[in-house]
């Protein structure tokens, strides 16, 4: 059973068999301890796809990969 619970001004507490999943202390999200990273990068910032690792796809490459 999930419980959402929405207070005003607060995140909404999200809990799994009474169990609170989500919960965060800080609401700024420059200044989390455990950003999250992608391809060792961590996600902070107006970051490139370039930047952690990822390729840019031209459409014409998306339908050869798809087969058409």
């Amino acid at each position: 059973m999930i419980d959402i619970k929405i207070q005003p001004m607060e995140l909404p507490v999200l809990t799994l068999n009474g169990v609170i999943i989500n919960h965060v202390e800080n609401k700024d999200y420059e200044e989390l301890e455990n950003k999250p990273r992608l391809n060792s990068v961590e996600l902070v910032g107006n970051r490139q796809l370039s930047e952690v690792g990822i390729d840019k796809i031209t459409n014409t490459e998306i339908i050869k990969l798809l087969g058409d």
